[in-house]
């Protein structure tokens, strides 16, 4: 709990959180972690089993077939790609466990560019809410983002099959 309650709430990374501007005492934080949240991961280093981030499912509706993911890593996980190799597990157990056809990121404006690469790829936009959210003394916009379980499955099973082929990473 610690480490998430650090996450959440740390300049670094709280603000990608979905309680950003919402202080939660760390007495309570237990508590709340659950709140709106259908199934959620601890991405953790395989050595040391340090944790390095959270991935997390919210609001599903399995009678039409999708929910919204999330994913906060650690500073020191960004760019290495453990961070995407654990939202890419989570998004194939999620595809693989339940009748889903597709999985919303709602992601703002500020951290787009986290996703720029994939958008189009693998991501499409389905939707942007103007002047959403507003933090560091502006109005950020929300793109609605979505990963189709057919666009997951054909570019990424053959890379999950290749990884399972080799040895397993230690590091994640």
């Amino acid at each position: 709990m610690g480490f998430l309650h650090h996450l959440a709430t740390s300049e670094r990374t709280g603000f990608r959180w979905g309680i950003v501007g919402t202080i939660v005492p760390t007495e309570s934080f237990a508590e709340s972690i659950w709140n709106g949240i259908w199934c959620q991961f601890i991405v953790a280093n395989r050595v040391t089993n340090e944790p390095l981030g959270i991935v997390m499912g919210y609001r599903p509706n399995f009678n039409d077939g999708h929910a919204s993911v999330a994913q906060v890593m650690v500073d020191e996980a960004q760019g290495s790609g453990l961070g995407i190799e654990g939202l890419g597990l989570f998004v194939n157990l999620l595809f693989q466990s339940f009748n889903l056809r597709k999985l919303y990121f709602e992601v703002l404006e500020y951290n787009i560019s986290r996703f720029r690469d994939t958008v189009g790829t693998w991501l499409k936009e389905e939707g942007r809410l103007k002047d959403h959210s507003y933090f560091a003394g502006r109005w950020w916009d929300q793109s609605i983002l979505a990963l189709y379980r057919d666009d997951f499955n054909q570019k990424a099973q053959p890379l999950l099959q290749a990884i399972q082929r080799q040895s397993p990473r230690e590091d994640i």
